[in-house]
């Protein structure tokens, strides 16, 4: 990993939950001692309800930082809720810059539908928050990685040894994907992907219902989503729980089988991407290469 960047600059963007200023000092810490120049957007300091501000002050200062010409990245400052309030405000004219955002969680919506509405691909990765504890883990040094212009072209044994294989098989398509209920809330919105043949997602969730995972599954696939994709992903669900006054009494892994089915291509479980454990960065919107065979799994793109 390089550490050192050549004087780059990131603009932190905060278009969900507003964030406490010590935890702002922290992260900004963090990158400024790498050498990153840092420009926050104009309502990183505000706050409405739990938003960082109004739909309209969260969509000015996204746009604010995107018209910024010494902005490399666009660094999503953390999840939470938000995203889908700000598309109905959004003028995608306004954002035809091939500035690459980089987060996840609740940023699933401005991502894909990014990747959707203009072409330009993102990161699924890391965001500014977890840096505030420095670079205790290799996602967080791959994000570095990133923001300097050294991004990763994929993943092998090294990183997917522990990945189970549901179906195998190999496909090429656009990646697509991100937090589970994210992608569920984009159904029926001018938003939403239209995979092409070939296609590929990715899903990870935290602490919700067994039930609400297959559940949005479902929805996405009566929705039609599912009906071009040639590969399935399945990240992490962390702090999935039962809900036990009528347990559901299905596995994730049988949740996840029986959604396979519906996938002509390979499908695999445990890839470490999500809110727990490591997050491996993952390239929205970007042609990659998914082969899942007996004997290993690879994911890879060009970039």
């Amino acid at each position: 990993m390089n550490t050192t960047s050549t004087q780059r600059t990131v603009g932190i963007a905060f278009p969900s939950y507003y964030m406490p200023a010590d935890e702002i000092e922290q992260a900004h810490k963090t990158l400024s001692e790498l050498g990153f120049s840092v420009r926050f957007a104009s309502n990183s300091a505000m706050k409405y309800g739990h938003f960082a501000g109004t739909e309209l002050v969260r969509v000015d200062g996204l746009a604010e930082l995107m018209a910024m010409p010494d902005v490399d990245y666009i660094l999503m400052a953390r999840g939470g809720n938000g995203n889908l309030r700000m598309l109905a405000e959004l003028d995608w004219n306004a954002f035809t810059q091939n500035t690459p955002w980089i987060g996840f969680s609740d940023s699933t919506v401005l991502l894909n539908a990014r990747a959707a509405r203009t072409q330009h691909s993102g990161w699924h990765a890391p965001m500014f928050r977890q840096f505030r504890g420095g670079l205790e883990t290799e996602d967080l040094r791959l994000v570095i990685d990133i923001l300097n212009g050294n991004p990763p072209s994929g993943y092998g044994s090294k990183h997917l040894s522990q990945v189970k294989v549901l179906k195998q098989g190999a496909t090429t398509g656009t990646l697509w994907g991100g937090n589970v209920a994210s992608m569920r809330s984009l159904c029926g919105t001018p938003n939403m992907p239209k995979p092409q043949p070939g296609d590929i997602v990715f899903f990870e969730d935290l602490f919700t219902n067994d039930w609400h995972v297959d559940r949005d599954l479902e929805q996405l696939a009566q929705a039609g989503f599912f009906e071009n994709l040639g590969g399935m992903i399945f990240g992490n669900f962390s702090e999935i729980f039962e809900y036990t006054a009528v347990p559901f009494e299905f596995t994730m892994r049988e949740v996840f089988e029986r959604h396979s089915a519906r996938i002509n291509g390979p499908v695999i479980m445990d890839f470490p991407a999500g809110h727990e454990g490591l997050n491996l960065p993952l390239p929205i919107g970007k042609t990659v290469t998914l082969t899942a065979r007996a004997d290993g799994t690879t994911l890879s793109w060009e970039n």
